[in-house]
Parts: C-alpha cells; structure tokens; sequence
C-alpha cells in the first residue's frame, strides 16, 4: 500500500501496519509534525504524560505485556534527555520499545543552537541502536533496521528526525510486519503431555526457562 504524504504520514502508516496502536508521549513544538500527522489518522493514538521519562516507562509496560514493539516520542533538548530515564528501564529489562525523538531543523544542528546536542551520543548509552533521518527516502530502511535489532536482540531503539524533515513529502510503499518481527522457536518440542507426566515423577522438579521462552499453561 503506497503512502503519499509526508515524513510523519509515513512513520504512522509504517508503524500500524506493525501493529502500533499508541504514542506515549510529551507535547514539545520539535514533533509537531507528528502531532499534527496523528490527528489527521485513526490507527494510532497519541497518549499524552506528563513527564517524558513517564512517556518511556509506559512504553516500557506495554511491551512486556505484549511482546511487540511499543513506541515513545518527545522533542528534543532537555525532554530527549528526560525520556533516556524511562528508557534506561526498558533497556535494562530487554523489552522492544522505540524512541522517537524531534531534534532542530538540519540547518541549526551542529551550530551551538539553544536545545541542540548530539542525541545518537547520548542514547546509545540505552538503546541498543540510535539513529537520525536526515534524508526522507532513508525513512523505512531506518524504521526496519531499527525495529528489526529490538526485536533480535532484546533491547531499545531510537530515532531522530529534525523537526524540517518531518514535514518532507514523500511517496513510499508500506512494508508488512514479516520485515520485522523475528519467528521464534516453539518453547517445548515432543508431546506436552508426555514431557509434564515425566516432571510429576519428580519431587522437586526444577525449570530454567530463557528470556526468549514463552509461558505455556497447562495444569500439573
């Protein structure tokens, strides 16, 4: 499905077709493109906190209950620096969630500008890839590249996008979730109820599951 927009049409339309539901976030004049963007949309709604690093923690949440990528959003200067708080704790724990930070219009970055600073330093600290689209036409590849290694590895990723190349227009096609969500193994191989019927014979058996099981219910 083609999108013809803008950059902020296309990051939503992308991050539906992903399954993105909500955008935790705090109101910062760097993402106004987006903002704008969400309320021309149905697909994805825009959850306002009061805090930027409560925007992350509740990013956070959503994808351990889940399991799929969920997303956050600030400007940049000092809410980019408040939501890496948030974010800290979603690194920590390995849940996929991806920042999207606003920065400066192109023309003021690297310039001493008020708010400006290099945000891919800061965040690389707790995502586990930090990246910034400075060209529209880079816009998926950095989304799925992004996505992609949070899901692989367990861990944060992070966008910029300056505040001008939100409003860019671009013309691109949608990509499906198969880009970017990973195809794990089944958590048990064999007969269930054969394997749970072995565990009853024990008097204390004992279970060692990996971060990437998942929970199988069943009464023993």
């Amino acid at each position: 499905m083609p999108i013809n927009g803008n950059v902020a049409d296309l990051v939503l339309a992308q991050l539906a077709e992903w399954g993105v539901k909500r955008i935790y976030g705090v109101l910062s004049d760097a993402i106004f493109p987006l903002l704008d963007a969400i309320a021309r949309q149905d697909k994805i709604k825009f959850i306002a906190a009061t805090r930027e690093d409560s925007a992350a923690f509740m990013a956070s949440y959503e994808a351990r209950v889940t399991g799929k990528i969920a997303v956050c959003a600030t400007g940049a200067g000092p809410g980019a620096v408040t939501m890496l708080n948030g974010l800290a704790d979603a690194f920590m724990d390995g849940v996929p969630v991806l920042a999207i930070t606003g920065q400066l219009e192109t023309k003021k970055m690297g310039t001493g500008t008020k708010q400006y600073f290099d945000q891919q330093a800061l965040f690389r600290t707790f995502s586990g890839r930090s990246a910034i689209i400075i060209d529209p036409a880079n816009v998926t590849r950095e989304l799925i590249a992004t996505v992609r290694y949070a899901y692989l590895h367990f861990t944060t990723g992070h966008i910029s996008i300056p505040k001008d190349i939100f409003t860019k227009a671009i013309s691109s096609e949608i990509v499906p979730v198969d880009y970017v969500e990973v195809k794990t193994t089944p958590p048990v191989t064999g007969n269930i109820e054969k394997i749970l019927d072995a565990t009853r014979c024990f008097h204390k058996p004992l279970v060692v599951l990996g971060r990437q099981s998942k929970t199988v219910t069943s009464q023993v």
